[in-house]
């Protein structure tokens, strides 16, 4: 809430206190504002127009660093007494602005100058001595054609990347001038040989490669004898046609060497075979027929559960149903043969009866009789 009053204690009276409500528009003239009282906090932004400024008003001080720009700056205003010691920069000079009356003489210096801005117009005749060539400055274009003869070149300075291709021929070159190191390796071709010109002592040692020899021209009287090692013999080359009769022995085949196709068929004998050797993967399904099985070899042990579920139909002389393993091992039941398609026959161990079953085609039941083997 704001103070409508205040008490003024040296007189001992109140006053009122004026707030901005109480003043009208228009009403604050400029003799009841006090010298200084209009601070910057007064002023509302771009209120000071330039009328509002006294002529030289505005100081160094109250310019903004960097607010001068070319725009504020009357022509010719800028003296050579308002530019500072060193601030005038290239980018300050306009293109063509610096002419001929403006450079002191000799004042210009090697790196003033770009490189390649002195044209030929620019030499005085003369003006370019041997000194002031440089290390390897004339090139092939700056020499006129013939200009180089016989008596500018010093001895020895004609090297190998100085001279064209094919520029050496016969003519160029001495009597005996090409020696052995003169020719690179490979070069001596056919057509440079003489007929009969390699001899013997000319082939150095292992030098007569396979490529070099004529087809056939290698004899058997050329062959030294066991000069054929393994090594000479390419992967292939022993043919059946080459091999003697017997050669291949035991100790001659790889371990693994003979596979299946190399086996002809009923050529495996029981001689062959080692003890144990047939495993159960080895037996085809159905291969063991009944005379393969040695008597008595089928021991109870070797039955399996199932491995007589197509008997459960039978029935003993009793008239009790057999069914099972178990059933047949309890009656002592040693094999059961089929005489034919329709009849199976049962043998016992001990009561040494025998069951004929019959398999009746209509009606799918099975029939057993018993009798007794004297």
């Amino acid at each position: 809430m704001q103070k409508l009053f205040e008490f003024i204690e040296h007189i001992g009276k109140w006053r009122v206190l004026i707030q901005t409500r109480d003043i009208q528009n228009g009403a604050v003239v400029t003799d009841k504002i006090t010298d200084g009282a209009v601070t910057t906090d007064k002023l509302a932004d771009s209120a000071v127009t330039t009328p509002k400024i006294a002529t030289d008003a505005v100081t160094t001080d109250v310019i903004a660093y960097g607010a001068v720009t070319a725009p504020k700056i009357a022509d010719g205003a800028v003296q050579a007494q308002h530019i500072g010691t060193d601030e005038i920069e290239s980018r300050h000079i306009a293109d063509d602005a610096i002419g001929s009356e403006h450079i002191k003489n000799y004042s210009i210096y090697n790196n003033h100058i770009q490189d390649e801005v002195i044209s030929t117009e620019k030499l005085a005749d003369g003006a370019v001595t041997e000194e002031k060539l440089g290390e390897g400055a004339i090139t092939t274009d700056k020499i006129a054609d013939g200009a180089v003869q016989a008596q500018h070149i010093g001895d020895d300075e004609v090297q190998t990347r100085h001279i064209s291709d094919n520029a050496v021929t016969t003519d160029k070159l001495s009597d005996e001038a090409v020696t052995t190191d003169k020719i690179a390796d490979g070069n001596v071709t056919t057509s440079k040989l003489a007929d009969g010109a390699v001899t013997s002592e000319k082939l150095g040692n292992n030098s007569v490669g396979q490529g070099k020899i004529a087809t056939g021209a290698v004899r058997d009287i050329n062959i030294q004898s066991n000069a054929v090692s393994t090594d000479k013999i390419a992967n292939g080359a022993v043919l059946g046609s080459k091999i003697a009769g017997e050669a291949v022995t035991t100790d001659k085949l790889a371990n693994g060497a003979v596979t299946t196709d190399k086996i002809p068929d009923n050529n495996i004998t029981t001689p062959k075979i080692a003890d144990g050797a047939v495993a159960t993967a080895k037996i085809n399904n159905k291969a063991v027929t009944t005379e393969k099985i040695a008597d008595g070899a089928v021991t109870r042990d070797k039955l399996d559960e199932q491995s007589v579920s197509d008997l459960t139909a039978l029935y003993d002389s009793y008239g009790e149903r057999i069914t099972g393993v178990e059933s047949l091992v309890a009656r002592n039941v040693l094999a059961i043969d089929i005489e034919d398609e329709d009849t199976l026959v049962a043998y016992f161990m001990e009561e040494g009866n025998v069951v004929d079953v019959t398999l009746d085609e209509d009606t799918g039941a099975i029939e057993a009789e018993f009798s007794i083997v004297q």
